[in-house]
């Protein structure tokens, strides 16, 4: 199985976008500040079981309006589409581990996870009395941030969304994230050891096309002994 499509929705700097992915790697390009380390912790916040899934202040998005902050709190809403990969054998444990969160049945199946940050349906009329008073978007995430930030919730459903069905914690536990930070410097962290996450990169790309081309070289009836 593989990760088909992320769509995030509130999250730092993205207001309302889906991003599609193909089988296999993956290369996310962007200039400074386009939302490359944004898109890789969002597919965290629901597969790395190791990050705090709870969210300050600077993690909403800020491309909304006042009008729209005293109308409802702002959420965050990140939903990841997994389907079946193309020479997936079904009697492998991937399917067994999103067997609770299918969307689809049929080959190739589909699942789905999604994760939200919200504030409780019972803190909402004081939160509207609250932003009704601002004057401005920097007054009403100061608000925002000081007296309802700790009041927040999330949760991560499987399946279709709209049943609201939590996701199990033993099949969550089975997705391994791992999240290298920025590098500004591959020679010094790579020689020094420093980084060791990025030697192991280096070291499994570069083994990967040692392996490729050592196969190209061996004939095709070789191949099949």
């Amino acid at each position: 199985m593989y990760i088909k499509s992320i769509k995030i929705q509130g999250y730092r700097n993205f207001l309302d976008k889906t991003i599609e992915f193909r089988e296999g790697v993956n290369v996310i390009i962007g200039h400074n500040n386009a939302g490359k380390s944004s898109l890789l912790r969002a597919i965290g916040l629901l597969l790395n079981n190791d990050m705090s899934r709870r969210l300050v202040i600077d993690d909403f998005s800020k491309k909304t309006t006042l009008e729209l902050l005293q109308e409802k709190p702002p959420q965050v809403t990140i939903s990841l589409k997994i389907v079946q990969s193309k020479d997936e054998d079904l009697n492998s444990d991937d399917l067994v581990t999103v067997a609770n969160w299918l969307t689809k049945l049929e080959e190739p199946y589909e699942a789905m996870l999604t994760y939200t940050f919200f504030l409780p349906a019972d803190k909402h009329a004081d939160y509207t009395a609250e932003l009704a008073t601002s004057t401005s978007k920097d007054e009403a995430w100061l608000a925002i941030k000081h007296q309802f930030l700790r009041f927040y919730s999330y949760k991560i459903f499987g399946g279709n969304p709209v049943l609201q069905t939590t996701a199990d914690s033993e099949s969550l536990q089975k997705f391994d994230f791992q999240f290298l930070n920025a590098i500004r410097d591959v020679e010094r962290d790579m020689f020094t050891g420093r980084n060791t996450m990025l030697r192991d990169v280096l070291d499994f790309f570069m083994d990967y096309e040692i392996k490729s081309a050592d196969e190209a070289s061996v004939p095709s009836a070789q191949k099949l002994q």
